[in-house]
C-alpha cells in the first residue's frame, strides 16, 4: 500500500537531485558556449533557480571546472550560501524526523509493555 511514490520516495528524491544537477550543469555549459559565440545568454536568475531547486553542486562545480562566472562574487559566494542553507534545512528536517520516530517508537514500546503486563 501507500503507492509507488511513497514506497520509493528516497529513489525519487535521488533521481530528482541528479536531474536538477544535470540540468544546472548543462545551463552553465550552454551559457559559456553562448558567451563565446556572442549569442543570447542564459539568464543569471535561471542559473540561480536551478541551484535553488537543488542543483547547487552541479551549477557550482561546473562553473569552477569550466571557469565560467568564477569572477562573479554573487555566484562564488551565493551558491555556497544557498547550498549551506539547503543542507541546514535538510539536516534539521532529518533531525526532526529522528526525534518524531524515537517518540513514536517509545509510545509503541510503552503500549506493548502495558499489554504484556
Amino acid at each position: 500500500g501507500g503507492g509507488l511514490f511513497l514506497q520509493h520516495w528516497h529513489i525519487v528524491l535521488i533521481v530528482y537531485l541528479l536531474m536538477i544537477n544535470l540540468i544546472g550543469a548543462m545551463l552553465v555549459v550552454s551559457d559559456k558556449n553562448r558567451a563565446r559565440q556572442n549569442r543570447w545568454r542564459i539568464r543569471e536568475r535561471s542559473l540561480f533557480l536551478a541551484a535553488a531547486l537543488g542543483g547547487c553542486p552541479g551549477v557550482y562545480f561546473t562553473m569552477k571546472k569550466i571557469r565560467h562566472k568564477t569572477q562573479h562574487k554573487r555566484f562564488m559566494v551565493g551558491l555556497p550560501v544557498i547550498f549551506t542553507a539547503q543542507l541546514h534545512k535538510f539536516l534539521q528536517s532529518f533531525a526532526d524526523f529522528l526525534v518524531y520516530s524515537a517518540k513514536f517508537f517509545h509510545e509503541i514500546c510503552l503500549k506493548f509493555q502495558n499489554e504484556v503486563i
